[in-house]
């Protein structure tokens, strides 16, 4: 693990992910617009697809650092770098999907975050929340003993919304803080 070989898997799964949509699409592009970060190092780029499949699709890449975590003031240097997307389908029937992953450093410790999640859009269709849990369960399966499991459980937690008493749409996984030790597996 170095923070070089982190940047550039998770700018590699961007463009993938780019690629894999504009294939959708066909004769529609993403519009890249790039930041810089004011308060530290780094910046980022969004982009924003506007299509015939996608209402709008946006798949974003950061890379940012300074001298103090966002929210403290205490002197602890900190980088953080991450891949977040956000589908919006033209087809009412299909659902929304909400993706990210993160990768954090503060100080000497490091983790990583993020998770995924389906939300119907008015019309649930219980064939595709099975089919993206049974994806999401597959994907962690070379992983810890149980740990879809524990990444769903805290997915209900985290998409719960109290004032409607349920869970916001047909879930996910989520996981902050992950760690396993293992930084080939990580």
């Amino acid at each position: 693990r170095t923070r070089k070989n982190i940047i550039s898997y998770l700018k590699n799964l961007r463009t993938d992910i780019i690629h894999n949509f504009e294939e959708f699409e066909n004769t529609h592009k993403f519009e890249r617009e790039s930041w810089d970060y004011k308060k530290g190092y780094g910046g980022g780029e969004m982009s924003v697809l506007r299509g015939d499949v996608f209402e709008k699709a946006a798949v974003n890449w950061s890379g940012v650092g300074g001298d103090s975590f966002p929210g403290s003031d205490e002197k602890n240097p900190f980088f953080a770098t991450g891949v977040s997307l956000i589908t919006h389908m033209k087809n009412p029937m299909a659902p929304t999907a909400h993706f990210n992953i993160r990768y954090i450093e503060k100080g000497d410790k490091w983790w990583l975050g993020g998770g995924f999640d389906l939300t119907p859009m008015g019309f649930p269709f219980d064939e595709d929340t099975e089919h993206f849990h049974s994806v999401a369960k597959k994907s962690l399966s070379g992983f810890e003993e149980g740990l879809y499991e524990k990444m769903s459980q805290a997915a209900k937690e985290y998409f719960f919304i109290k004032h409607y008493n349920k869970e916001r749409g047909g879930g996910g996984i989520f996981f902050d803080h992950y760690n396993s030790g293992n930084e080939q597996l990580d």
